[in-house]
């Protein structure tokens, strides 16, 4: 019974990283990993994610993934970039790190730009928040 305490007690605390510029996907469970980019890409301004996605995609096609196929398995249909939205994108990272995490690497340099871009959006909005309080 201990143990599940300590498992529930992990997932909060790594709920924090999910905010931060410092979150590190490579160990982060999926499932967290998932929620995290999910909740970045809902963050970022509309341009700024799809950029992100094509980079995103464009590193995993650079792996040799059949991106296209991933996204017909994952029940993804998607004509264009622009109609992906934030919880395709976390799925299909989610599926990355389950089925071939050593591609996970090629993607350190886009979730590393998206999870800052995100921190930045989020400071932003908490320093307007606070200027408005005063």
């Amino acid at each position: 019974m201990s143990g599940f305490k300590k498992v529930k007690n992990k997932n909060r605390q790594s709920s924090g990283k999910e905010s931060t510029g410092t979150y590190d996907p490579r160990t982060a469970t999926p499932h967290e990993l998932c929620d995290a980019v999910r909740g970045a890409m809902v963050v970022v301004p509309l341009e700024d994610r799809i950029s992100i996605t094509e980079k995103l995609l464009g590193a995993l096609q650079g792996s040799r993934l059949n991106v296209g196929s991933i996204l017909l398995l994952l029940g993804i249909h998607a004509d264009s970039v622009e109609e992906l939205t934030p919880s395709d994108v976390g799925y299909l990272v989610r599926y990355i790190r389950i089925n071939s995490p050593a591609v996970l690497s090629a993607l350190k340099r886009p979730l590393a730009e998206l999870f800052e871009l995100a921190g930045k959006v989020q400071r932003a909005q908490r320093l307007q928040e606070s200027k408005r309080a005063a």
